[in-house]
């Protein structure tokens, strides 16, 4: 529920053929900004920053790993992905990330899979900690054509009784055409050879196998 605090949302167009219910005060993030938050990966497809700096809000694109996806699929693979970055049982002997180095931490708040304007999703809502960064978090995931669409909420923890709604009544109103195109997402290695499609069972036995390897 909204206080009276609540910033107003409008509708904005963040891409073509996608829109969300925003509050106001944000805006668009600089590319400089841009660079510091997302330095190994690549540039978002949209992101818009809080007007006090503590939330930002993201649109992403990245090609599907395997055939056949849906937003249960997406669920398992995500929800695996997201407990084995905040395990530290994989991190040991004199790795700088090591677990009594680092503190390492995250819990859901919710997750499943849900239906938004017509288009399904896995989403995750979470608490995380990391090197002493306290995160909210809100993604959610979503098969579209070959590529999966990915929108992400983030702001400080400390802030999170302000942002919490605001993130649920943005994701709850993400629309997407469609008839939305995405870029190609262009890998930076040789991809002369061709590669076996991945199914969600093969990306979850490889990272089980990771996952056992650094316990030995």
């Amino acid at each position: 529920m909204f206080s009276m605090d609540t910033p107003k949302l409008s509708k904005r167009k963040i891409y073509d053929g996608v829109t969300v219910l925003m509050p106001e005060d944000f805006v668009v993030m600089s590319d400089n900004d841009i660079a510091s938050k997302y330095p190994s990966t690549k540039k978002p497809l949209a992101v818009f920053m809080s007007s006090d700096t503590k939330a930002d809000f993201s649109m992403n694109n990245t090609k599907a790993k395997f055939a056949g996806q849906d937003a249960k699929m997406l669920h398992e693979i995500y929800k695996a992905t997201i407990m084995e970055t905040y395990d530290t049982s994989t991190v040991k002997g004199d790795d700088p990330f090591r677990s009594d180095r680092v503190k390492k931490s995250f819990q859901f708040i919710n997750d499943g899979v849900k239906t938004v304007n017509k288009k399904e999703y896995a989403y995750f809502e979470y608490t995380s900690e990391f090197q002493n960064i306290k995160k909210y978090n809100y993604i959610m995931y979503a098969a579209h054509k070959k590529h999966i669409l990915i929108f992400n909420f983030s702001c400080d923890q400390r802030a999170m009784n302000v942002y919490q709604p605001i993130a649920n009544a943005m994701m709850n109103s993400v629309k997407v055409s469609p008839k939305l195109t995405m870029p190609d997402y262009v890998l930076m290695q040789n991809n002369s050879i061709p590669k076996k499609r991945q199914t969600p069972q093969d990306l979850l036995e490889m990272q089980n196998k990771n996952k056992t390897k650094t316990k030995k």
